[in-house]
């Protein structure tokens, strides 16, 4: 009988880690959740892929989100796709197709392209690396083997849509809520201490 038990608690924390912590700590973390689980939201100048299958001509189509935030297909409308998740985009796109009257029985894909964001500067391993969901500054520093001996931690740049903010990731090693969370695109770079 106790073994069973055992052998359930071990499931149940290896399976579903939040849950799991729940048992022990009452609730589950839901920033931590949200974080780690949330779709990623597009923004204009991000990279989609549309298919559109079940039409006399199935086509596939490769855009960037315009400035304004939307993406303009045939025979329809343009279509805001800032803000959306690649399925609540192809929800829009399948609805707006029908009510048009265009096809009575399309189906759409969309996908976005693997996201990446840089790491350069005073790091054992710069480059491009792939973002995931709720990734931190500190964690893609991290992911770059972290810093060499000359780098100065205090000063660190995140440029994202062309604006530079300057970091102490000291500070968010002292503080985590400080940490920055990585957006697509954005380029991380450690400088050298003059020291």
């Amino acid at each position: 009988m106790m073994r069973s038990f055992i052998h359930i608690l071990l499931g149940v924390l290896l399976l579903c880690p939040v849950v799991g912590c729940a048992i022990f700590r009452g609730q589950p973390d839901l920033d931590l959740v949200d974080r780690e689980f949330s779709p990623y939201r597009l923004r204009a100048g991000d990279p989609v892929v549309i298919q559109l299958r079940g039409i006399p001509r199935e086509d596939r189509f490769e855009f960037h989100v315009d400035a304004e935030g939307f993406i303009d297909l045939p025979f329809i409308p343009p279509i805001e796709a800032t803000g959306k998740t690649a399925s609540e985009l192809q929800r829009a796109i399948h609805r707006s197709y029908l009510d048009e009257q265009i096809y009575r029985d399309v189906t759409v894909n969309v996908t976005i392209p693997a996201q990446n964001y840089f790491v350069r500067g005073e790091v054992r391993q710069p480059g491009r690396y792939p973002k995931i969901s709720g990734l931190t500054a500190l964690q893609a520093i991290a992911s770059a083997g972290g810093y060499t001996e000359y780098a100065n931690p205090r000063r660190i740049n995140i440029i994202r849509d062309g604006v530079t903010t300057r970091h102490n990731a000291r500070d968010m090693e002292r503080n985590p809520e400080l940490d920055v969370v990585i957006e697509a695109g954005d380029i991380i770079i450690v400088p050298r201490t003059m020291f």
